[in-house]
């Protein structure tokens, strides 16, 4: 785990596991950060915590820069070689990258602006953060609520917390990125 200094700005850097083969350098959703990866078994994992999100520094611009800013941290760490891959909107930054198209559907394709989580007097943007979070357990994707789209997997209130208290730190971001992807696809 580190940071590397890109254009006077800090950004996150975790090996999540050695193995060996050709590295994986994972990117997480928008409102995300390493933490919410699934790991696959056995290979060496990298991953990046998009500007404005997890320990990464604010500062950065909007995700119009970002597979360029991804591009020098490749070049930073020495992995010419890395498999890239993203979950959500970070799946359009990967294939940005890679030059391998996003697949659509679960992929991406908010119908609907993405809800805004930006500090509200009353603190509704806590709710909000949090049923997004919980809903994201049960649904897959989050957005699309009805029986077809329910996911079985069990109450987690700790990483469910832990969600929520990650899209509200990275809540100027978040908006950015979904945007972003949505403009690409």
């Amino acid at each position: 785990e580190g940071f590397l200094a890109l254009r006077d700005e800090r950004l996150a850097v975790h090996r999540l596991s050695d193995g060996l083969g050709r590295p994986l350098v994972m990117l997480h959703d928008a409102g995300g950060s390493n933490a919410d990866l699934e790991l696959p078994p056995n290979r060496p994992v990298i991953a990046l915590d998009l500007p404005g999100h997890g320990l990464s520094s604010e500062g950065w611009t909007g995700p119009i820069d970002w597979p360029e800013t991804v591009r020098a941290a490749l070049d930073a760490l020495n992995l010419p070689d890395a498999e890239i891959t993203g979950t959500g909107a970070a799946s359009v930054l990967a294939s940005a990258l890679t030059g391998i198209p996003a697949q659509p559907g679960r992929t991406l394709g908010l119908p609907d602006p993405v809800p805004s989580l930006a500090p509200e007097w009353d603190g509704t943007h806590l709710l909000r953060a949090f049923r997004i979070a919980a809903w994201e357990r049960l649904f897959d994707p989050w957005h699309r609520r009805d029986p077809a789209h329910r996911v079985d997997r069990p109450a987690d209130l700790a990483a469910t917390h832990a969600r929520a208290v990650s899209l509200l730190l990275a809540h100027r971001r978040w908006s950015d990125l979904e945007a972003w992807a949505a403009s690409r696809f």
